[in-house]
């Protein structure tokens, strides 16, 4: 009888702290989440290639987000990073291919490579290609944004 009590009373604990551990827990990452990592990153070169700087603060990036371009300091927030792009030329042609996406619970990464071109007013187009690192999060409302985004050229620096 005794050996019962403990058995039920280690059973019901099992199951509380068993329950409590999964309201907690972050939610599974599936195909789902990755098709809506895909599709962010092709509004990112929509809006890219549109000079949207104010749609990538908005719909792309995290109000937290830290954009790391190449060459100058990281855009820290919304509104760094809605200026930093826009000082950018016009884009065109971007180009993003995954190489890899990844996620558990609610943080994934991606990883690919980039070409575009910039057509700096007066000058002749800069043709670009490179890799990037991008961290996302999934928002309150159950979409994604990035929040970390680091991308660097493959080509040798201008003048070198």
């Amino acid at each position: 009888m005794k050996l019962t009590r403990i058995a039920a009373l280690t059973f019901a604990t099992l199951c509380i702290a068993t329950s409590a551990c999964r309201s907690t827990a972050p939610q599974g990452f599936g195909s789902a989440d990755r098709a809506a990592l895909n599709a962010l990153e092709a509004s990112f070169t929509r809006m890219l290639s549109t000079g949207d700087s104010a749609g990538l603060t908005t719909h792309y990036y995290s109000a937290d987000a830290v954009v790391m371009p190449p060459n100058e300091p990281s855009a820290v927030g919304s509104h760094a990073i809605a200026k930093l792009f826009s000082t950018w030329p016009p884009v065109k042609d971007v180009v993003l291919t995954k190489c890899e996406i990844y996620g558990c619970g609610d943080v994934a990464y991606s990883t690919g490579t980039y070409s575009m071109t910039l057509l700096p007013p007066g000058a002749a187009p800069i043709h670009d290609k490179g890799k990037f690192l991008d961290i996302a999060r999934r928002q309150n409302d159950g979409s994604w944004k990035v929040t970390r985004d680091i991308f660097n050229s493959d080509l040798p620096a201008a003048g070198n």
